[in-house]
């Protein structure tokens, strides 16, 4: 196995019975635990079991590599690298380097990233923020946030959100036309380093071309928005976590009443106006939110809410924090949207081929 350096994640702790069982803890006031039952294993596994665990406290972490110094066989040793790996994906453990940097991140956040100790934040980025919103307050709060935390923010003109909004980028009748729409699109949105989105309503057409826009160019995007009695902000980096239609596709599932968020959502279309003053409180938490995550990937190339979703349900003031996961069948970033076909039949890709030399020779002769 090669080299990787595996930590406890901010806010896990180990919590051993001395006998056959080891829990990790994670979270402040609503917890989840793994459990590990060593029951049935050899001692010499017990033995490297709690020592990698004694390890994961330290600064330094645990070296995967160690593991065959053990001496234990092959089955237990894999069991071991199977075991760390589950943990990883449950966000028990990290490695040590994305340890440090969301370490940098939380010290941003608070306010200590000027201390010399954590490291000094690149006030000197060429890097710019483009900010997309329905809403005059939000554009104007995100500008003067930005001048304040002296980062470069423009506003999307109105040119280039009714273009996006009309242009069609996710069903490829037409191909050409989509790849010349997405070439387009992509140079203009390509001098970007993030992308920041602010909604009170928000335009599912427009989010769907700015998805596959940021997914063709890799730009990180975070997006706020309020949806019936809900608040959300997620954010997202290109392929490394769920997209914005990974995040769709799951969103409906994880609403356990339903029948409660449309009955709100009914009863409020015939209370919104062109001007709600009410809205204003929450759109300024939503854009500061935004902004803030955008400022993070700026400087450090990562936020807290990376692949990440939070939600406060307005009415109870329920907030939940969940992962938006990639959706392995995403028409955006799924394996299978991804997937460049070719011609099996080598007959047929011989007789194409030999049309278009035929029609390239032609234009040539001209």
């Amino acid at each position: 196995m090669s080299e990787k350096i595996y930590v406890l994640k901010d806010g896990v702790r180990i919590l051993d019975n001395g006998a056959d069982e080891i829990r990790l803890r994670k979270g402040i006031w609503n917890y989840e635990e793994a459990e590990l039952d060593m029951q049935g294993f050899t001692e010499d596994f017990k033995k490297c079991f709690r020592a990698v665990m004694d390890a994961l406290c330290t600064e330094e972490g645990f070296n995967a590599e160690n593991v065959a110094k053990y001496k234990l066989d092959a089955t237990e040793e894999g069991t071991v690298y199977q075991v760390l790996e589950q943990l990883e994906a449950g966000n028990y453990l990290t490695d040590k380097a994305n340890r440090d940097l969301n370490r940098d991140i939380s010290y941003a956040i608070l306010g200590y990233a000027m201390d010399g100790s954590q490291g000094e934040v690149n006030e000197d980025t060429d890097g710019k923020i483009l900010v997309i919103s329905d809403c005059k307050y939000a554009k104007e709060t995100a500008t003067q946030m930005a001048a304040t935390m002296k980062v470069t923010a423009e506003i999307m003109s109105d040119d280039l959100y009714e273009r996006l909004s009309k242009a069609d980028l996710t069903t490829k009748t037409d191909g050409l036309h989509t790849a010349e729409n997405m070439a387009a699109f992509a140079e203009e949105l390509g001098k970007y380093s993030v992308i920041m989105a602010c909604f009170k309503n928000v335009p599912a057409k427009l989010m769907h071309n700015l998805n596959r826009v940021a997914l063709e160019c890799r730009i990180p995007v975070v997006v706020a928005f309020v949806d019936g009695p809900m608040v959300s902000i997620l954010s997202y980096k290109p392929f490394d976590v769920g997209c914005y239609e990974c995040f769709e596709n799951r969103s409906l599932a994880r609403i356990q009443d339903h029948v409660l968020y449309h009955k709100f959502e009914m009863g409020s279309r015939a209370r919104v106006g062109e001007d709600e003053a009410g809205i204003i409180p929450v759109i300024n938490i939503l854009a500061n939110l935004a902004l803030s995550e955008s400022y993070l990937y700026l400087h450090f190339g990562s936020s807290r809410f990376e692949g990440r979703l939070l939600t406060i349900f307005v009415p109870t003031l329920e907030i939940q924090v969940q992962d938006v996961l990639r959706v392995p069948f995403c028409p955006a970033c799924g394996m299978v949207a991804q997937e460049q076909l070719k011609e099996k039949n080598i007959s047929t890709r011989a007789l194409v081929d030999s049309f278009v030399n035929n029609i390239i020779k032609k234009e040539l002769n001209r």
